[in-house]
């Protein structure tokens, strides 16, 4: 075997064995985890149903076997494709309908199942790769560089968490990342073919996640710094193709603007103080590299120990920003530096108010790692050891993470719906047990009655559900009958207060984890009185 220009064969080799092994650990136990509320909305919305047809079918107090709560999650012969564009249009036009329409011919082809609706994520993920390398290409030009952004990419817990999951986040992690590269192609060549390809990808990226538009501002401001009184030809291009762009997606955003809005629900779990907030986005940062899911009954030094890892890289990306902003040409770093910006500042200011949560800052993903990348692989930047040992340092903690992450059956990202599968276990010991639940009631996303749908699925099929809604409870809750075993599920305050005033000291906490979810308390499950 000849020797690579400008790689070694041992790296070559290693760059190989690392993106296998993180490859292998992306499609493995993709069905794992909990198929939480989320992606019940995902399986809801291609399949052309919606929250209103839920809450009249299967939440007016009736008792409903678990298959009937399914069917939600099925196709039905009577929706066609159409229905899913109507199903967003009428309560969820802030979600452009290009990744439901894909994810529908994909459900038509493999099913409905958990590994069929996340597959597709996989698949997205794993185009996502070539992307990424080609986006390092275009930026700084050097084969190294780009291997280590695919590596860094490929390692990454955050990415592997988009990757398994049945939402959006991996298709629009692709259309950044392909809109970024074909937009540095086509200021570099500036032929017409090239500039139609960005404005297919810039199309492709709106119609991925409405804050594709943040992410294509950050573009303009570069393209607007770099050529102005310098390239006329190329900003007039460049206006042209986000004209065609913006002219495409305008239908959907007069939809959008034009329909009701509910009051957002993204930013719910409050945080105590600014300290608190700093601490939460330095983790939300920190998790592209390193993820263990450390919770409150973590011993102290696990804490210590993840805290310092953390800390530690972003340190690390702090120094590399640095340093790529010293050292590097000018449309290299302002490139990547936007790119992490421009999404991370609208949201900063929540940030200080509530948790963060993650799925807000998908194109910032796409940066940190091509900034380690840039700062690893640039020669001069940094002695030959400490580059070998800070590389060895984030694939250690990235693989050990995605490890960790595929072999978990619970993750921190399925919130409230991990209490899901121990409760499934305790329905299972039961010969016709009874779940007693209510939605939210509000809005057109109920994440209540997602979440008792996201149970339906594993519950056995005998399980009976009597579902509420809390904005209608009735004045008296009466409870069916002919049930082995009888059960709450993660109740408001209101349903949970009204029953424990019916049956006085007869309401037993059993599972806890929920977290103050929708109560005051930590417990997510109680027992009922038995049917008299």
């Amino acid at each position: 075997m000849t020797q690579l220009p400008g790689l070694r064969r041992r790296k070559f080799i290693g760059f190989l064995l690392v993106l296998t092994v993180a490859v292998l650990l992306r499609c493995a136990h993709v069905d794992n985890k909990v198929f939480w509320g989320d992606e019940v909305y995902s399986s809801l919305r291609v399949f052309g149903h919606t929250t209103a047809q839920m809450h009249r079918q299967i939440a007016m107090g009736q008792s409903v076997a678990a298959p009937e709560l399914q069917q939600f999650q099925q196709r039905s012969p009577d929706k066609n494709i159409d229905a899913v564009v109507n199903a967003l249009i009428a309560e969820d036009s802030h979600l452009p309908p290009l990744y439901f329409l894909l994810l529908r011919v994909w459900a038509d082809w493999f099913g409905a199942s958990a590994i069929a609706i996340r597959s597709l994520s996989v698949l997205f993920s794993l185009i996502t790769l070539p992307v990424i390398y080609w986006l390092a290409i275009e930026l700084f030009g050097r084969t190294q560089i780009a291997m280590l952004a695919v590596v860094l990419s490929a390692v990454s817990p955050m990415q592997l968490l988009f990757a398994q999951e049945g939402r959006f986040y991996s298709f629009w992690t692709l259309t950044t990342t392909l809109a970024a590269a074909t937009l540095l192609r086509a200021l570099r060549l500036g032929r017409w073919h090239n500039w139609g390809q960005f404005a297919l990808a810039a199309s492709a990226l709106l119609y991925s996640h409405l804050l594709g538009m943040v992410t294509l501002a950050g573009y303009g401001l570069y393209v607007l710094i770099m050529t102005w009184r310098r390239n006329w030809h190329a900003l007039q291009r460049f206006i042209l193709a986000m004209t065609v762009a913006a002219l495409s997606f305008a239908p959907w955003f007069w939809i959008f603007l034009t329909s009701a809005k509910d009051e957002p629900t993204e930013f719910k779990d409050a945080l105590p103080s600014v300290t608190a907030a700093i601490k939460n986005l330095f983790f939300v940062i920190s998790r592209s590299f390193a993820d263990f899911n450390l919770d409150a009954t973590a011993l102290p030094w696990q804490s210590i120990a993840v805290s310092l890892c953390s800390w530690s890289i972003v340190a690390l990306l702090g120094f590399a920003i640095y340093r790529l902003m010293w050292q590097s040409k000018l449309r290299s770093w302002l490139f990547i530096v936007l790119l992490l910006c421009v999404t991370l500042l609208p949201v900063l200011p929540l940030s200080l108010k509530s948790a963060l949560p993650p799925r807000y800052l998908v194109p910032s993903y796409v940066a940190l790692p091509l900034i380690l990348a840039a700062a690893l692989g640039t020669p001069g930047m940094l002695r030959r050891w400490v580059k070998i040992g800070l590389v060895g340092f984030l694939v250690t903690v990235g693989l050990f993470s995605c490890a960790t992450i595929v072999n978990a059956e619970t993750w921190w990202n399925k919130e409230y719906s991990n209490c899901n599968l121990p409760i499934a276990a305790q329905l299972r010991q039961s010969s016709r047990p009874l779940v007693v639940s209510d939605g939210d009631g509000r809005g057109t996303f109920d994440h209540a009655l997602s979440n008792v749908v996201s149970l339906a699925r594993l519950a056995p099929p005998e399980t009976q559900f009597q579902v509420f809604l809390e904005t209608q409870l009735p004045d008296r809750i009466e409870l069916a009958e002919g049930m082995s075993d009888r059960f709450l599920v993660t109740p408001s305050a209101a349903l949970l207060t009204q029953l424990q005033k019916q049956y006085p000291g007869q309401v037993k906490p059993l599972i806890a984890g929920a977290e103050g979810y929708r109560n005051p308390s930590n417990y997510c499950l109680w027992r009922l009185p038995a049917d008299e």
